[in-house]
Formats: structure tokens, sequence, C-alpha cells
């Protein structure tokens, strides 16, 4: 029952949040989707370069190179989680523009450049696999720009969902409680965005399920929650 209540409230809002909302209408476009579209195309490790921000910080830019409907995301909005969430509802002012990349001939380009910023190293890679996934098949398939970064976020959605199953599967107790807190609009929505959030959101409650799973009964951590606590604590700290 915990599992139907989850994925029937998640499916339903993540939906309306990939019709309803764009790709790029969420905090940090210049970071997120280019991390994603890096790793996607085998371009994570690119080497960086030593440079100054706006306000003077020295920080290390990456320089990825590929389509330029991608790279240079027409239409983003850099918006709080709040701002995004209700605009599925208001209706998402920066959609438009961000489909008319599907109208601009392809050009092939390196960012950073003069224009436009380029932050795809701010995180660990293998963050992004979810969403890069999904962008890579949609790129094998050809699919239009804005349907590539959709595809993306359908892929990270999946992956949410299933790592949501395996949390309350595990945690011994509060099934309900654990379903209902995975499902709150502003986890569901940055699980059904290109953001990394709902993977450490995914991430925590495979930590919070395995560890109420050991101590349940007294009982001696076993293997297979070693390798829980293991993989979800390298995939934290990263």
């Amino acid at each position: 029952m915990q599992y139907f209540i989850f994925l029937v409230l998640f499916a339903l809002q993540a939906c309306m949040f990939i019709v309803q909302v764009g790709p790029l209408t969420i905090p940090d476009p210049d970071m997120h989707p280019l991390s994603t579209y890096a790793l996607a195309t085998g371009q994570s490790l690119n080497p960086v370069a030593k440079g100054k921000d706006a306000h003077g910080n020295t920080v290390k830019q990456q320089s990825i190179e590929g389509d330029s409907r991608l790279l240079t995301i027409p239409g983003s909005a850099n918006v709080l989680i709040v701002e995004s969430i209700s605009r599925a509802t208001q209706g998402d002012s920066s959609r438009e523009t961000q489909q008319s990349a599907d109208d601009v001939m392809a050009d092939h380009i390196v960012v950073p450049d003069g224009t436009c910023t380029n932050r795809s190293n701010a995180y660990f890679p293998l963050d992004y696999l979810p969403q890069a996934i999904g962008l890579k098949i949609a790129m094998l398939v050809n699919l239009p720009p804005y349907a590539q970064w959709q595809a993306a976020r359908i892929s990270n959605s999946i992956l949410y969902a299933i790592m949501g199953c395996f949390a309350i599967a595990l945690l011994p107790r509060w099934k309900s409680l654990m379903a209902l807190l995975l499902v709150i609009p502003p986890v569901a929505f940055v699980a059904s965005s290109l953001m990394i959030d709902g993977m450490i959101v995914a991430l925590s409650a495979c930590m919070v399920a395995a560890i109420a799973a050991a101590a349940e009964g007294k009982r001696l951590i076993s293997l297979p929650h070693t390798a829980v606590f293991g993989g979800a604590g390298v995939g934290l700290g990263v």
C-alpha cells in the first residue's frame, strides 16, 4: 500500500511539473543542465582553468563543447524552488523561450565564452548520472533540444521512484511516513528536474532506512546493510 501511495502521488506531481514547468526554470540553470550535458557527452573530466567570477572570486572553469542549442541554455530562469512550483499552476513564462531552441539551427560552440557561463564542474559528475542517461538516449534518437532536456528529467524521476521504493521496503516501520515525506511538493519537483537534489534526498532516505533496519532487534550489521551504508555515504559525501 505504501508503494502505491508513493508512486501515485509522485507520478502525478512529476508529470505536472515536467509538462507545466520548463526544464531550465530551476535554481542555477548554468550548472545543472551543463553538468548533465558534460556527463552525457563524456566531458565531465575536461581540464579546468582558473578565472574570476563577477564578484572577483577565484573559480575553476571547465570548458565543454557541443550543440549551441543546449549549451546556451536559452530562456533559462534562475528562480527559487517555491517559485518554480507555483509556475506549475500559473504557467511558466519562460517555457516558450526554452522551446524556441528547437527552431534554431545547431552550431558547435565551446563554453564558457563571452556571453555564456558554465559551472559544469561544481559537483561530482556521477551525481548527474540519472539525468545524463535520459539525455544521452534522447541524443541518440535525435530528439529536439527541448525534448532532450525533458527526457533527462524523466529518467531522473524514474530513478528517484526506484530508490524511493527501495527506501520504503528497507524501512522496518513508519513506511507510510517515509512515503509521504518523499512526495512533498518541493521534493517531487527537484526529483523531476535537472537538479541533483532529488538524488540527495533519495540517498538520504535509503541511508535512514538502512540504519533503522540495522538497528531493528539490535542485530549485527549485515553485509547488505554495509553495502547500502557505503554506497549512500559515498553518494552523499561527494
